[in-house]
């Protein structure tokens, strides 16, 4: 039998913010507790199977806030978390202080490196390969030819052991001023860390200006910079930005078939150009 969830009131909480598919909120009795509520059209098993992953992420050492219990009002379902006091996401720190771009993008890198540098116990998260080969698998946006170009590059990308975020921009990391925290863990996977990086890139350079505003708080010039100081403190001092954005492109494409998955099936024009100018490109 299922274990029956335990119960809260939203009463005892107080609103804190918001993000695609979840608010959250702050226990107004105990300083080291909040809410993460999601949406109730959110699937039920992508809400337990996110507290499953936050708690196996926090375990092996990743710098995350630590899960508590999956709850339920009734309605809605949410998970409990330790709280992080004073916490800002980096995307409102850089929001608040523009002319602290740089500063935030050479952490974020500092922390993606140190992520990257994380092996995963083999069958511990799924497989971001395997993954990516079941959505193109689904997909209905390109004819067979271009589904074998597409197959044949993921299946080209070196299989690794290594931690990824699965949803990694600057939006999922938080600060308390001393420490920094990774954040919405539900895409969490291990792979080859470009498939990390590749979203980044996404939210910096590929989308369009309404959309960073909107999520974010900024317009694209801003995310530009951070994309642009990220790059050498993440890739080498020797690295170009149009090398980086050649390398990175083709895995940019596959990324958007999750965020393809997400809308609904729905391939937006700006990801369908990635793939046009990368692994479909004629030779």
């Amino acid at each position: 039998m299922e274990k029956k969830l335990s119960t809260f009131d939203l009463a005892d909480y107080e609103y804190a913010g918001e993000g695609a598919n979840s608010k959250s909120y702050n226990s107004k009795s105990n300083p080291e507790e909040m809410l993460k509520l999601f949406s109730d059209v959110y699937p039920v098993d992508a809400i337990r199977e996110e507290v499953e992953v936050a708690r196996k992420v926090w375990e092996i050492g990743v710098p995350s806030p630590k899960p508590g219990e999956l709850v339920s009002d009734g309605k809605q379902l949410g998970i409990r978390f330790w709280r992080i006091p004073n916490k800002v996401s980096f995307a409102r720190a850089v929001a608040n202080n523009p002319e602290q771009v740089d500063k935030y993008a050479k952490q974020f890198a500092q922390m993606c490196k140190d992520l990257h540098s994380k092996h995963c116990k083999p069958g511990l998260f799924p497989d971001n390969k395997q993954h990516y080969l079941e959505m193109l698998a689904e997909d209905t946006a390109f004819n067979a030819d271009e589904k074998m170009k597409i197959e044949n590059f993921i299946k080209s990308v070196p299989d690794t052991d290594t931690c990824l975020h699965g949803d990694m921009h600057f939006g999922n990391v938080v600060t308390d001023g001393t420490k920094n925290y990774f954040i919405d863990l539900g895409e969490f996977a291990t792979g080859y860390p470009l498939f990390d990086v590749a979203m980044l890139y996404i939210v910096c350079v590929v989308n369009v200006d309404d959309f960073i505003y909107e999520n974010f708080h900024f317009h694209k010039d801003l995310a530009e910079k951070f994309w642009k100081a990220f790059v050498p403190e993440y890739f080498g001092k020797d690295k170009t930005l149009e090398e980086v954005d050649s390398l990175i492109k083709p895995f940019a494409a596959v990324k958007s078939l999750l965020i393809e998955r997400n809308l609904g099936g729905v391939m937006l024009p700006i990801f369908e150009n990635l793939f046009r100018t990368s692994i479909l490109a004629e030779k």
